[in-house]
C-alpha cells in the first residue's frame, strides 16, 4: 500500500447548516437594517445639538441673522440652523432597496442649500449636517457582519 495521509471532514453537516443560516440572513437584513437607521438618524440630530459639520463646526451666524431671530425663553443664545426647528426635526430615515439601504432624508425645500454644494441665495454659507460620523459607518459594517454570522 502506498504512504499518504488522509482528510476527513468532521461536522460538515454542521457547517452546511451554519453557511445555510448565514445566506438566509444575507438576504434580509431588514431588522439589523432598522437598528441602523434609527443610530444613523440620531447621529443626523447631534449635528445640529453640536453645530457640527464633517469638518468642524458650522460658521458662526452673521449679526444681522442673530438681530432678526425669534425671541423666545431659549438659553445659551441662537442655535446655528434652529431659530423655528424644522430643519431639525424634518430629518427622517426609511428603508429602501427591499431592506438592503437605509436612507436619512430631509425634504424642506431649503435643506439642500444648507447641506450640498448646490449654488446658495445671496450669503448663505453652507452647514452640512446630513453625513454620518466615521465611527458609526464602521460600526454599521461590524453590526451587519455579526447579524450575518449569528
Amino acid at each position: 500500500m502506498a504512504q499518504g495521509i488522509s482528510v476527513e471532514a468532521f461536522n460538515i453537516k454542521h457547517a452546511r447548516e451554519r453557511f445555510k443560516g448565514m445566506q438566509e440572513r444575507a438576504k434580509n437584513p431588514k431588522t439589523t437594517m432598522e437598528v441602523i437607521g434609527i443610530k444613523a438618524w440620531k447621529d443626523v440630530i447631534s449635528h445640529f445639538r453640536e453645530q457640527s459639520g464633517p469638518d468642524g463646526f458650522w460658521p458662526r451666524l452673521s449679526a444681522s441673522t442673530i438681530k432678526s431671530r425669534r425671541k423666545g425663553k431659549k438659553k445659551g443664545g441662537p442655535k446655528i440652523l434652529q431659530d423655528t426647528g424644522r430643519l431639525r426635526m424634518a430629518n427622517r430615515w426609511k428603508i429602501v432597496d427591499g431592506g438592503f439601504t437605509v436612507k436619512v432624508f430631509n425634504n424642506t425645500k431649503y435643506a439642500k442649500y444648507h447641506d450640498s454644494d448646490e449654488p446658495r441665495r445671496g450669503s448663505l454659507p453652507q452647514r452640512k449636517f446630513m453625513w454620518l460620523s466615521p465611527e458609526l459607518e464602521s460600526k454599521f459594517a461590524h453590526m451587519l457582519v455579526e447579524y450575518i454570522a449569528e
